[in-house]
């Protein structure tokens, strides 16, 4: 009986190792390549007169963005949360298509951080800030990140389909095939890695936007007061306050230790997040306390390839 498919199964595992480490550099190199693209287009250097918004998206995507004007209303007056973590709006008026859009929505439904986050997070308001940033060469064009991964996830799934139709022909044919089962393995890990890993749509010079600014917050707290303890002005270069404190490091960092325990603590049991019915209910925070067979042989019998 001749060898599988008429491939030794020597050749065949060198094929599917060479195969498979294509695979799996793919998406690395696709990425790099768009990162090449957007350095020619837009440069490396740091935007200097980033926004908030911006490095909300740069350091936590949607929800980050979200949740740094949640902490800007709150710290504003403009939102109270209540010590069962819904938040609540108090009249005064934001300032801003974001903030008008999350003070929306919890006039809707009051509702904790998570339940806000996720009815904001698809408005028209968020993908313009993100069109924006996308513009300014901050983050990547959504569509080339999810063709990026689509190609990777698609080259791996391809190598581990003809791992496994060969598995299959070398067990019919009862022919050894460990050696190339340990590899489809590989493969399906590959795949599923590719597929289910986000990819980064962050930019070199969202990169380096991102880290100027978190230099700068370690800069100042290591030449002063801790952030809590500074007024907002004195936060991220002087004009970002909380909500940059927010954007850069998440809700946990809000400046005062009540209110960042009330917004960043999950809510338990039930709707989780979603649930916000009814008024907030419970005595209210301070509204603006933030802030202020023998080797690898053929397929007749021997050999680990099938």
């Amino acid at each position: 009986m001749g060898p599988t498919w008429g491939i030794s199964g020597p050749l065949f595992l060198l094929v599917y190792v060479v195969l498979l480490v294509a695979a799996a550099v793919v998406g690395p190199v696709l990425r790099r390549s768009l990162d090449r693209r957007s350095a020619r287009d837009h440069g490396e250097a740091a935007v200097p007169d980033a926004s908030v918004e911006d490095l909300a998206l740069l350091a936590g995507g949607r929800r980050r963005l979200v949740e740094a004007a949640i902490a800007r209303l709150v710290e504003g007056g403009v939102l109270r949360v209540s010590t069962d973590r819904r938040l609540a709006f108090t009249g005064r008026p934001p300032i801003g298509e974001l903030d008008e859009t999350v003070v929306g929505v919890v006039e809707a439904r009051p509702s904790t951080t998570a339940g806000i986050v996720a009815r904001t997070t698809p408005s028209a308001a968020v993908r313009d800030l993100e069109a924006g940033a996308q513009r300014r060469g901050l983050l990547h064009d959504p569509a080339a990140v999810r063709r990026t991964k689509a190609i990777g996830t698609g080259a791996a799934a391809a190598v581990f389909v003809l791992g496994v139709a060969r598995v299959a022909a070398g067990i019919a044919r009862d022919a050894a095939v460990g050696f190339l089962v340990v590899l489809v393995v590989i493969a399906a890990v590959v795949a599923f890695t590719t597929l289910f890993v986000s990819t980064r749509r962050v930019t070199p010079r969202g990169k380096a936007t991102l880290s100027q600014a978190w230099s700068r917050e370690m800069q100042s707290r290591q030449g002063g007061a801790p952030a809590h303890a500074r007024a907002p002005g004195a936060v991220l270069a002087g004009s970002l306050g909380v909500a940059g404190l927010v954007a850069v490091f998440g809700l946990s960092s809000y400046p005062d230790p009540q209110l960042a325990g009330l917004l960043a603590a999950p809510v338990g049991g039930g709707g989780g997040g979603w649930d916000g019915g009814g008024s907030d209910g419970g005595s209210s925070c301070g509204s603006s306390c933030g802030g202020g067979g023998g080797g690898c042989g053929g397929g007749g019998g021997g050999g680990c390839g099938g």
